[in-house]
């Protein structure tokens, strides 16, 4: 007998190639309507609720899918709105992520954000989905195309892809994890759209569908192009946790983040905030210097800005006047105006009693001639010359100068634990600053042991008499009570070993603070 007529061994090969295109269409616009859906419609809502929070995301998407299918299966030219829906889906995905970073640092517009986009992401997807089944899907049904698919290999090497993505989109921020999600639907869009025209005459879709189709492309270019700068790709790489935002200050580079389910403000590429620590650090720098002090009518604030301290301060009756001088301006606007920061005690800085000044601290304590009842010092670690010029003799005895008769510093002055030469150092340069001073070490759940101290610049009362003064403590402290307060008191703080003063021309704590840094890092 005679073989096959020539080329019939590859007519099976033939097909499947011609099959290929189809099939890498339907599983592009597959893959992309499941990835948005999830992106948008979960994880960036998710990463955004503010920390104290549910995200209540999974349920407005899945609402929104529902009515979206409901309103795809109600269309009665589905083939004509496939291509136009998987566009309107890449506008959405451009806009999400700068929508979310924007939203970020304008109080409640974000949970305004955290209901409009799930939803939008369920309506539009779902809707796409139907359109496309129905319009489409019997193009794909004729050809083979899920029988195709259906192939073990084809399935590993499309759950392998699936697996890369889905590695890759956590490691970008969310704006750029939008321009690609945009990219990837226009993509899909055009794919589709060539395909129809090869399985035939197409109805040809009304003008704003067609502006959509056109729109697309640029504006996923567009998106990627501006994404760097509201987000930059740096940020996400140097700083745990998912990165939600980042600001340039005049006085530092700070970024927000959501690690474990809470917040995390690093400032200058140091730890500054937590929303576990900052309530309890804010009452135990707070509430012994005021629980102590013979008035507090004038309080000076010294701090970031971010308003835990603040509302502690706020929450004893008889202050009348609490001036706040923001370690950085830019990071004091976020606060006022970010819900998360909200959440923390930041609406504390709308309180009539609070008089903000926009400048610097030591030159306003070096100029100022005012007087304040206690002063409260939160500067950041003295990890470099800019921070040390706070722990000096010369600033100190400023602030002593500062205080009214009979007034009273609160500071924190770093770890016992983690930096025990540098702690030494910070009591040491109070003492020679001509402050009588009583430290004390109060836990934190992220930093561990962490030191203060109230200083007095005349004779520092008893520990007994200290400890009563907690009776004095204003209602509405969670962690800083009577017991705790007088239990504080009770177990002093000591610091050992030599310790040198700092002084402006001279900071051995900023070279003993990295010193002992750089041996916990190894």
């Amino acid at each position: 007998m005679s073989g096959p007529p020539p080329g019939y061994e590859d007519a099976s090969s033939q097909e499947r190639l011609a099959l290929a295109g189809p099939a890498s269409v339907a599983a592009l616009c597959a893959s992309a309507l499941a990835l948005t859906a999830y992106e948008l419609g979960i994880a960036d809502p998710e990463a955004y609720t503010p920390f104290d929070a549910p995200s209540q995301a999974r349920w407005i998407l899945s609402a929104g899918l529902a009515a979206g299918v409901a309103l795809g299966y109600r269309t009665k030219t589905p083939a004509t709105r496939a291509v136009p829906a998987l566009a309107t889906l890449a506008l959405l995905a451009a806009a999400a992520g700068h929508a979310w970073v924007f939203a970020f640092a304008h109080g409640r517009l974000l949970l305004t954000l955290e209901v409009l986009l799930p939803a939008l992401t369920g309506v539009l997807s779902g809707y796409a989905a139907l359109v496309l089944g129905r319009g489409v899907g019997r193009h794909f049904a004729v050809l083979g195309v899920f029988a195709y698919l259906l192939n073990a290999l084809r399935l590993c090497l499309l759950g392998g892809a699936w697996l890369l993505l889905l590695m890759m989109l956590p490691l970008l921020p969310v704006p750029q994890r939008g321009a690609l999600l945009s990219a990837l639907l226009t993509l899909a869009a055009l794919l589709l759209e060539r395909f129809q025209r090869l399985c035939g005459p197409t109805p040809r879709a009304a003008w704003a569908a067609q502006s959509v189709i056109a729109i697309a492309p640029f504006a996923a270019l567009g998106s990627l192009g501006l994404a760097e700068r509201a987000l930059p790709r740096e940020a996400l790489r140097s700083h745990a946790g998912e990165v939600v935002y980042a600001l340039d200050g005049p006085r530092g580079h700070h970024v927000v983040s959501r690690l474990q389910g809470g917040l995390v403000l690093f400032s200058g590429e140091m730890l500054a905030l937590t929303s576990a620590d900052a309530p309890r650090f804010a009452e135990s720098l707070a509430h012994p210097a005021l629980a102590v002090a013979r008035r507090r009518r004038a309080v000076l604030v010294l701090d970031d800005g971010t308003g835990s301290v603040e509302r502690e301060v706020l929450r004893w009756r008889d202050v009348e006047r609490l001036t706040l001088v923001p370690h950085d301006p830019s990071l004091l606007r976020l606060a006022k105006h970010s819900l998360w920061f909200q959440r923390l005690g930041a609406d504390a800085l709308a309180d009539s009693r609070v008089q903000e000044v926009p400048t610097e601290a030591a030159p306003f304590v070096l100029n100022s001639r005012e007087s304040f009842d206690v002063i409260l010092v939160n500067m950041g670690d003295p990890s470099s010359f800019l921070e040390g010029k706070y722990y000096t003799v010369g600033f100190l005895e400023a602030l002593r100068l500062r205080l009214a008769p009979g007034g009273v510093l609160g500071m924190q002055v770093t770890s016992p634990l983690r930096t025990p030469e540098t702690y030494a150092s910070v009591l040491s340069t109070l003492t020679h600053a001509g402050f009588n001073i009583i430290p004390y070490v109060a836990p934190l759940p992220t930093l561990g042991e962490w030191g203060f101290v109230v200083a007095f610049s005349g004779e520092a009362p008893a520990r007994t008499a200290l400890a009563a003064a907690s009776a004095a403590l204003p209602h509405g402290t969670r962690f800083i009570t009577p017991a705790v307060l007088a239990a504080l008191f009770a177990a002093p703080a000591s610091a050992t070993g030599d310790a040198r003063d700092s002084h402006l021309y001279d900071q051995p704590c900023v070279e003993t603070y990295q010193r002992e840094e750089r041996a916990l890092s190894d």
